[in-house]
């Protein structure tokens, strides 16, 4: 085994080849069956406890607990194809988020950070461009790899790629180094259930040219604090994005893509839930947009008049 990255500096680290084939072949049969839709989740949950977690509690000398997790093949996409943070701060914007997210995947992927972006959670708009320009990094994952991040770390998933079948992930979301430290922490935290059920994002993000846009404009909402975001009971948010969440019943098979959770959590009702999606992520898109196209708008009569003199 080997590591990548530091936890504290980059906000995140990569464990090379830390999981044995064996355990690789395990969580795909719980993933997919050649005869039967859906995911074994209790069989997966062997995986992620058995493996996952157990692996970095030994590399890190953790005992760590965890809120959720969600199993997907490419479908989460819809949600986890820009530029975001799984969990961002509501007060200061500048407190680190003091959990993680853990990723298993079981196909060859690609999945872009933005290193060091943890550290602050509110930029201005020069800093958060040259931080897109200089700190983006894209990293490959094997089956075998496992990467934990912190939760406040800017990343996305690259769903462009071609030849690829599967793009199988198991995502764990909110792991703390003890089930002390998730309680005393997850306290602060209000989860945001599923705020839309628009899929659109899912079939753009195939398409390179497009989805760059898109998160181009993403990106500028996230890395400078989230617009007009205000606090609302709680220090930080957990989104859950455009997924639903769902109850695992034993020895049957159910739909992948979507929030098991292992906890209970203070969840944002549904007016606050359309308060922060409209404050967080509609509102600063909107007006990311609308200065971009002044900009352009503003160059291009600038060049005509240069033109015509």
């Amino acid at each position: 085994m080997t590591t990548e990255g530091n936890l504290t500096d980059d906000g995140f680290i990569i464990f090379r080849d830390i999981l044995p084939s064996s355990a690789i072949d395990e969580a795909r049969a719980a993933m997919t069956d050649p005869n039967v839709d859906g995911i074994d989740y209790m069989r997966l949950q062997e995986y992620i406890y058995g493996f996952m977690i157990k692996s970095i509690n030994t590399s890190l000398n953790w005992n760590a607990d965890f809120v959720k997790y969600r199993a997907s093949d490419g479908n989460n996409s819809a949600d986890a194809s820009v530029w975001h943070r799984d969990v961002f701060s509501c007060n200061s914007g500048r407190d680190m988020v003091p959990s993680h997210t853990l990723l298993s995947y079981l196909d060859i992927a690609h999945v872009n950070v933005l290193v060091g972006s943890h550290k602050n959670m509110s930029l201005n708009l020069a800093d958060a461009l040259v931080q897109l320009i200089t700190k983006k990094k894209t990293i490959e994952m094997h089956p075998g790899d496992l990467m934990l991040f912190n939760s406040g770390l800017i990343h996305c998933g690259i769903f462009v790629d071609v030849g690829q079948n599967h793009r199988r992930l198991i995502q764990v979301f909110e792991v703390y180094p003890s089930r002390t430290a998730l309680r005393e922490h997850d306290r602060n935290v209000l989860h945001i259930k599923q705020w839309s059920k628009n899929q659109m994002l899912q079939t753009l993000s195939r398409f390179y040219i497009i989805i760059s846009v898109l998160n181009f404009f993403t990106y500028l909402t996230v890395s400078t604090g989230h617009g007009f975001v205000d606090c609302i009971r709680k220090k930080y948010y957990s989104s859950e994005g455009v997924r639903p969440r769902l109850t695992v019943v034993v020895n049957t098979r159910q739909p992948d893509n979507h929030y098991i959770m292992m906890h209970t959590t203070t969840d944002a009702t549904e007016e606050e839930t359309r308060r922060i999606a409209l404050l967080t992520m509609e509102a600063p898109n909107v007006f990311y947009f609308s200065l971009c196209m002044v900009i352009v708008l503003c160059i291009v009569v600038y060049v005509k008049k240069t033109r015509i003199v």
